[in-house]
């Protein structure tokens, strides 16, 4: 029963980790240290992830961002993490792909969408086709504001999670919240 009892504990925190931070995260220099961690960002990402996929012991990589920010949904609003990843890479580290429960992925249906937990969706009043505004902070400390529809709804198994976390494409994200990775810049306004 030990035995089980501990392969269960790895299992779980395997799980949660693969969702939120990894095994490994790479972040800019003094980026705990600093309040403004919007702005501090690790600028080139290609050939970082290029020595970590050549590296024999790395099993996936990928990019992510991550900001808080203001959801509305049908009547009803919510503090909410919102991600942004890149599609592809993010099928090898999370597998959030297969847990979807309706709806396509992340840029399945053209820009501007999201997916979305199963229990935020229920809270907001969300479906696929809806639209949900979200209102956060960029990175020069100006207001973003975005209008996103809701393209896939996704069911981890934990509840924090699933009640607090919107997914968006990288690029989007990037847009979004004026990092210097989009390209071409622009807004998401619906």
């Amino acid at each position: 029963m030990f035995s089980f009892q501990l392969g269960t504990y790895e299992d779980m925190i395997n799980a949660s980790v693969k969702l939120s931070s990894g095994h490994l995260q790479v972040l800019a220099k003094d980026y705990h240290d600093k309040k403004n961690k919007i702005r501090m960002v690790v600028e080139d990402t290609d050939p970082i992830l290029k020595v970590l996929r050549e590296n024999e012991h790395v099993k996936a990589v990928t990019k992510r961002g991550e900001a808080f920010v203001l959801a509305q949904g049908e009547g009803r609003t919510r503090g909410v993490m919102l991600m942004g990843i890149d599609a592809s890479a993010e099928r090898d580290v999370s597998g959030i792909h297969d847990r979807l429960i309706e709806g396509g992925y992340v840029g399945c249906c053209g820009r501007n969408n999201t997916i979305v937990g199963s229990l935020l969706a229920e809270r907001l009043r969300l479906k696929i086709g809806s639209e949900v505004t979200l209102l956060g902070q960029g990175r020069d400390g100006s207001v973003s504001a975005a209008i996103l529809t809701v393209v896939a709804i996704f069911e981890t198994g934990f509840e924090d999670y699933d009640r607090n976390v919107m997914m968006m494409d990288y690029d989007d994200f990037g847009s979004l919240f004026l990092y210097e990775w989009s390209s071409p810049p622009y807004r998401c306004y619906g």
